[in-house]
This record gives C-alpha cells, sequence and structure tokens, in this order.
C-alpha cells in the first residue's frame, strides 16, 4: 500500500522541485524511517527520481509517473489550497467515484464501508466547500475537479505497488479503489498469480469451474478484491469486459443461460466495468425468439446455439 507519507512527499517535492531527505522530514513531520520508506516507494514507481549529491546525500526531484503528473495538474489548477494538509488515502479512494455525481450510499457499498466512514473520509473538503450537492448525490466544486484525476492515479498506482509484491508487470485491464482485473504476461508469471495470497482467476479461466473450458489465445485473468470468492455475475463482466469480441461475448452468455443468472444483477455490476450495453443487447437477444437484431457485439443466434448443444446446455 502506497502510504500517506507519500502524499505529503509529493506535494513538498513539486513546491521545491529539488529536496533532500533532510528537507522532507522537516517539512512534513514524518520520521526518516517513514520517509525513506515513502521515497522508496515513488522511486520505483517513477514518481520521483533522486541523484546523488555531496557525501552521496540523495536529492529528489519530480519524476514522470501517474501521480506526481496528475498532482503537478490538481496544484496549477488550484494552487490555494494546502493539498498536504488534506490528502489521505481514505480521501482518495471516496474521490475515485467522484469523476460524476453519486450517491454516498453507491460509494460506501463499493468500498465495504458505513455511509458515516465515507463522510468522515470526506470531511477536509466539505469543510473547505469543495464538495458540492447534487440532488440526492455529491460532486466535486469545480475549481478542485482535478482531484478526481489524482485519486484515479493514487488507486492505479496502488495496484502497481501490489503488483510488485509478486514480481509481476501483468497488464491492469480494469480497477476502482480496491479491486483490480489484471492480464499476466507468462506462463511462470500466471504461476505466481496462481499460489499468490488474495489473487483468484478470474474471466474465460474461471468458467472451467463451471463445466465450461475454453481455449485460451493468451494468458488469464486475476483479480484482486475483497471478495472472497468471485460470483459467477461477476465472471460474466470479467469475460466481456477483457474482450468484446463476439466469441468471447458467447462464452459469458453461456453461462448465463446456463446457470439462469439473473440479468438485474448482472446489468447492475456491468456498469461498474462499462460494458451495460453489452449486458443489455445481452437480454434483448435471450429474450428474442427469433432471429436476434443485428449486433456486432453478439454472436449470431446460429452460432450460439451451436456452442449451446456443443456443451450440452
Amino acid at each position: 500500500m502506497i502510504p500517506k507519507a507519500a502524499l505529503a512527499i509529493l506535494d513538498v517535492i513539486d513546491k521545491h522541485q529539488e529536496v533532500t531527505v533532510e528537507t522532507l522530514v522537516s517539512e512534513t513531520g514524518y520520521s526518516r524511517k517513514q520517509v525513506y520508506r515513502a521515497v522508496d516507494i515513488l522511486v520505483e514507481l517513477d514518481e520521483i527520481s533522486e541523484r546523488r549529491g555531496s557525501k552521496q546525500r540523495r536529492i529528489f526531484h519530480p519524476g514522470t509517473g501517474n501521480m506526481m503528473t496528475a498532482f503537478q495538474r490538481l496544484s496549477l489548477s488550484a494552487g490555494h489550497v494546502d493539498w498536504r494538509d488534506i490528502l489521505k488515502p481514505s480521501l482518495l479512494r471516496v474521490c475515485w467515484y467522484l469523476d460524476e455525481p453519486q450517491k454516498i450510499a453507491t460509494i460506501a457499498g463499493r468500498l465495504g464501508k458505513t455511509e458515516r466512514a465515507v463522510y468522515s473520509a470526506l470531511q477536509p473538503i466539505t469543510d473547505r466547500a469543495m464538495l458540492s450537492p447534487s440532488g440526492p448525490k455529491y460532486a466535486l466544486a469545480e475549481n478542485v475537479s482535478q482531484l478526481q484525476g489524482f485519486a484515479d492515479a493514487f488507486a492505479y498506482q496502488s495496484h502497481r505497488w501490489r503488483l510488485r509484491d509478486i514480481d509481476s508487470r501483468g497488464i491492469i485491464e480494469w480497477y476502482e479503489p480496491l479491486r483490480v482485473l489484471v492480464r499476466s504476461h507468462t506462463p511462470e508469471e500466471t504461476a505466481r498469480f496462481e499460489s499468490a495470497n488474495g489473487w483468484q482467476k478470474t474471466g474465460v479461466m474461471a468458467l472451467e469451474e463451471y463445466g465450461h473450458r475454453f481455449h485460451l489465445p493468451s494468458e488469464p485473468l486475476f483479480w484482486h478484491g475483497p471478495e472472497d470468492e468471485l460470483s459467477p455475475e461477476q465472471i460474466v463482466c470479467h469475460v466481456i469486459q477483457s474482450d468484446l469480441e463476439p466469441r468471447r461475448v458467447s462464452y459469458a452468455m453461456l453461462l448465463i443461460v446456463d446457470l439462469e443468472l439473473d440479468l438485474t444483477v448482472i446489468t447492475e455490476l456491468a456498469k461498474w466495468y462499462g460494458v451495460k450495453d453489452v449486458i443489455r443487447d445481452i437480454s434483448m437477444a435471450l429474450e428474442e425468439s427469433g432471429e436476434w437484431g443485428e449486433s456486432r457485439r453478439l454472436p449470431s443466434r446460429r452460432e450460439f446455439d451451436q456452442l449451446k448443444a456443443q456443451y450440452g446446455v
């Protein structure tokens, strides 16, 4: 996990451009040990760079990583705000969802928190009028809209740091603060995911558990999130999210039909993965008894009937 100290360090380095460990300790109030841990993480993620000064002193300056770039945008758009006193991991996890107005209850549900905990996390910006009511929903005030971009970069880099624990260069296919969908690169990396704590196989590979085995043209998908066990409805979304090619969509449809899954539940999940339109097309197709309407996302009825016959569905 990227520590809170790292957020304060980004602010100090952005302001001074070049700083020593002594300056970071003095200006952030964190201990030398906390600062060393945070800068090591930030250097590895390319958020900051370092060079050696006289007597081998470490000197840090801005890097080219996602978080530093996003923080610089935030600082430029709202330079009057002392972000060092505001930014916390708990706040950023909530702000990730504020790319559009959201109900507090919705955010709480995705984070597995109480509504009170979400309000508490937002307190630093509500006290400074940076949060705007939008009906029953909340949104970021226009002058701090870049905060969501920084929250997004923080979430992404947090997942990249998690991948480091299993020596993975995996491709992040989708993410939100507590969840990530990753495709491994090599068979060796796949084996590390399979033995790593907290990672679950998903996508097409997970369909084997339901008696549906398909050829994978590439390495499989893995999931890290708070769920103890992935539901078949989530797996349907993962199969589709990773590849919208009609053949891949037909695999998800096969699981829906075979297990008689509730499309209402899948539709609710699909909005988080950006595949709600695909699930809508699937729902309409499965409700039709004749030929399906044209959709570049779906297989033909004939192709799907052949797939069902092949798997005895």
